[in-house]
């Protein structure tokens, strides 16, 4: 059994106008996905690779995509087609930072 339904209305020349522009316009979104979205999707790819890892390595490797997602504002910056070279670039960031402050508090300890 099919039911079909149709709605009838009646709409001022402004109203239809106006409808018809809003149709328009809203129909048009977003047409690239923002960059969290598919930095999120990548790393939801490599949830095989992810469990794969030794319990150490996990902690690691969710340490530097952590790292990636808290820069995400300065990666969606940079236009890039491949969600890797920003992600990359942020983890190399991090680990960076992490390794001069191993070496600040060398040379302060001696």
């Amino acid at each position: 059994m099919i039911l079909l339904f149709t709605f009838t209305f009646t709409l001022s020349p402004i109203e239809f106008f106006s409808y018809q522009a809003w149709f328009i316009l809203g129909a048009m979104g977003r047409t690239v996905a923002t960059w969290r979205d598919r930095i999120e999707r990548r790393i939801a790819a490599w949830s095989g690779f992810r469990r794969a890892l030794r319990l150490d390595d996990r902690i690691a490797f969710d340490y530097l995509l952590n790292s990636v997602r808290s820069r995400s504002s300065a990666c969606g910056m940079m236009p890039a087609s491949d969600e890797f070279e920003p992600a990359l670039l942020s983890m190399l960031i991090d680990l960076e930072a992490r390794l001069s402050k191993v070496e600040k508090e060398l040379s302060e300890n001696g």
